[in-house]
């Protein structure tokens, strides 16, 4: 059936993405609430996690590199550049997966937003290539009003 625009059903977009649960803000108690916005936050959050983790490997793989005997040259202060940008990136898959579990846990949401831009930001090996979606879905999650109503009730318990 072709569709003319003016239908009664217009708002209905066909092409849509379907839509997960995302509507915490339904009846019902503040405890199934916060149930509704720990599972909507569960995956991106754990995506945040995951990105930290394997980033804080490799990041931890080139730190070591650093001690290795013969690969840097110690004698120069580009010693301590190339032990100073495998730490700054050691410390920001930190803060990734500390926000990724603050999220998971509806514990602060904006420690979260913080891992999220980093999660987007971050150029370090190959976790660009996966932080950038993990960081805008995980932003678009936390931008939930449900998702901020459930924060700031864990908060104020």
């Amino acid at each position: 059936m072709t569709r003319i625009r003016g239908d009664e059903d217009d708002d209905e977009n066909p092409y849509a993405a379907p839509q997960a649960e995302l509507n915490v803000d339904d009846a019902g108690s503040d405890e199934s609430r916060i149930d509704r916005a720990r599972r909507i936050v569960r995956v991106p959050a754990l995506g945040l996690i995951f990105v930290g983790s394997v980033g804080l490997a490799i990041s931890m793989v080139s730190l070591g590199v650093v001690f290795v005997p013969g690969i840097v040259d110690r004698r120069g202060p580009e010693w301590f550049v190339d032990l100073a940008i495998p730490m700054a990136f050691c410390a920001c898959k930190l803060v990734i997966i500390v926000g990724g579990f603050q999220m998971l846990w509806l514990q602060s949401r904006s420690f979260a937003i913080a891992a999220s831009l980093l999660a987007i930001v971050n150029f370090g090996w190959f976790c660009c290539v996966i932080g950038l979606p993990v960081g805008v879905w995980s932003l678009a999650v936390l931008s939930n009003s449900g998702v901020i109503r459930a924060f700031e009730f864990r908060k104020s318990r």
